[in-house]
């Protein structure tokens, strides 16, 4: 199941997606933003970098959009 994010004009600007036991954040063009590792409850860039403790998908996506 999807949880899309969405900007003040109500727009999608991002969703993330259960991937095997990742949680991906995802921008509406298919990009990558970085993704969530809840077992050790972490938060990971694209390229693997630690961005911080907790599900921050959501701030990544908004930064990004």
């Amino acid at each position: 199941m999807n949880h899309y994010f969405r900007n003040a004009a109500g727009s999608r600007i991002g969703y993330t997606r259960r991937v095997g036991p990742n949680i991906v954040g995802y921008l509406m063009n298919g990009s990558r933003v970085g993704y969530y590792y809840p077992p050790m409850d972490i938060t990971y860039s694209p390229g693997g970098s630690r961005v911080g403790y907790g599900n921050l998908l959501g701030a990544l996506i908004l930064q990004a959009a």
